[in-house]
């Protein structure tokens, strides 16, 4: 799902419904249907997978030498594609999948620099190290930091600290907790700190100086690679992460980036209402009357979502929209599934793509049967790939001048 809003700015609201990767923690269908896939940078990498090829296989391919030290593997498509399945804390390395070819053999295991790994495995899921630590100290120093590890960190004197002094290495391969910082409060803006994983180049915290974050080889950089002090003593972007490809966000990690989003982006702007312009309300959209604001929601198609979870994401966008309603405003929408094909079932310049019950309607029209017309074997966690693929399609084919947010 993602918003257009002029003049003003939009949080993107979820899209369609991953499924936790192997080895997370259960829980209810919705929060992973509604909350997992902001497109802002909130989902993590995933593991990597090779491309599904269109084509029909000429002849089957067979299973010998495919299996995976530590783990199993499940069939997809009559045959036609494989899911490695690992125990938790564990995951599948170099790829989650693997498509049969028409040449009747299998998709290499080929790793994110372009490796060609062997066999598969089922690989521990570590925390990142810390790479560099200000002002301060930390303990224990490790070469790496295995499932509920703890770290915890120190101020020199004359420092403070912010953030959490203790943490612990969860299973999403993430740390829990806020970035340590220890500041003496001398900048005009206050230390930027280093989220652990990243390595810091800059030190000056004066107005309008500029820090910039690098990753190690393997990891992605996530979130600004370059922040700048601005007016007010506040840095612009937001606080970057080192992403290891099976990391994940939780449904309430993603859905407190979402409400903080929205309340951060969707502001005010009727003086006349008693709000300064600008000023954020919690419970009330308001729209400049010379504004707008398009939605577009997007369903992910592919075979391994599942009748039961495409429903859900269906129930979860039918949600969203009353929701949306009930703030008072009657924004544009657009009604998109994609998988190997992406089909545009209702389009902002319809007439009645603002009639919030219309687009329910619709909505609630998709069903199974259209859904199977365009399958493709995908994992939950390549997610982030089909949508970024679709979203320049999107513009496109849509035909919007405005910024695409």
């Amino acid at each position: 799902m993602a918003m257009q809003h002029q003049p003003g700015k939009a949080a993107r609201p979820p899209a369609s419904a991953p499924r936790p990767p192997s080895g997370a923690p259960r829980s209810s269908p919705c929060p992973w249907l509604c909350l997992v896939a902001l497109v802002l940078g909130l989902l993590p990498g995933g593991v990597g997978t090779t491309p599904v090829s269109v084509a029909e296989p000429q002849r089957p391919c067979s299973l010998e030498g495919v299996e995976i030290k530590g783990g199993s593997f499940r069939l997809l498509k009559e045959g036609q594609a494989l899911e490695y399945v690992c125990p938790a804390g564990f995951y599948p390395y170099p790829v989650q999948a693997r498509t049969c070819r028409s040449t009747g053999s299998w998709s290499a295991l080929q790793t994110k620099d372009q490796k060609i790994v062997k066999k598969a495995e089922c690989r521990a899921i570590r925390c990142p190290r810390p790479q560099d630590f200000e002002n301060g100290e930390y303990w224990p120093r490790a070469a790496y930091y295995n499932l509920s590890d703890e770290i915890s960190f120190q101020c020199y004197d004359g420092y403070t600290l912010r953030g959490s002094a203790n943490r612990t290495c969860q299973v999403t391969g993430r740390w829990d907790g806020q970035t340590a910082i220890c500041d003496n409060g001398a900048g005009y803006c206050p230390n930027p700190g280093i989220p652990i994983g990243t390595r810091k180049v800059g030190s000056q915290y004066r107005l309008e100086d500029s820090v910039t974050y690098y990753c190690s080889r393997g990891l992605t950089l996530r979130g600004s690679q370059r922040r700048t002090c601005q007016e007010g003593g506040s840095w612009s972007g937001t606080e970057p992460s080192c992403q290891d490809s099976f990391m994940y966000d939780t449904p309430a990690e993603v859905a407190e980036a979402f409400l903080s989003s929205l309340t951060e982006r969707i502001e005010g702007a009727d003086a006349e209402d008693g709000h300064s312009p600008g000023e954020q309300q919690k419970r009330r959209i308001v729209l400049d009357p010379s504004g707008s604001m398009n939605i577009y929601l997007v369903l992910d198609g592919s075979d391994s979502i599942g009748a039961r979870n495409f429903t859900g994401a269906k129930n979860c966008l039918k949600a969203f929209i009353e929701k949306v309603a009930s703030y008072g405003v009657n924004p544009k929408y657009a009604l998109v599934t994609y998988a190997t094909d992406t089909n545009i079932l209702i389009r902002v310049s319809d007439a009645e793509s603002s009639n919030a019950a219309w687009v329910t309607e619709k909505l609630v029209d998709v069903c199974k049967d259209k859904r199977l017309q365009h399958q493709v074997p995908a994992h939950a966690r390549d997610f982030h790939i089909n949508l970024f693929q679709v979203l320049p399609w999107l513009k496109e084919k849509l035909h919007e001048e405005e910024p695409f947010l």
